[in-house]
């Protein structure tokens, strides 16, 4: 799980899902989908956070549920 705060408001994705208690942010960010992550990534919902956060200026405040480690996988 990826939870990030954005304009002092807290959102969550898990699963390419958002959770947040502001209506139009969670709006916004369902805008944003796997889809729209370039090349291979082990962590989607990372990636698709990281693009949140570079376009509207969020910032990650926590990440939990890491993927394993493939040893000899070049990421």
């Amino acid at each position: 799980m990826i939870t990030i705060k954005l304009k002092g408001i807290e959102a969550s994705l898990e699963n390419e899902k958002w959770t947040c208690k502001d209506k139009p942010l969670k709006a916004l960010l369902n805008l944003y989908t796997y889809e729209d992550i370039e090349g291979y990534t082990p962590f989607p919902d990372l990636s698709l956070a990281e693009i949140i956060e570079k376009e509207h200026g969020a910032k990650i405040i926590k990440i939990t549920g890491y993927p394993p480690y493939k040893k000899g996988r070049v990421y």
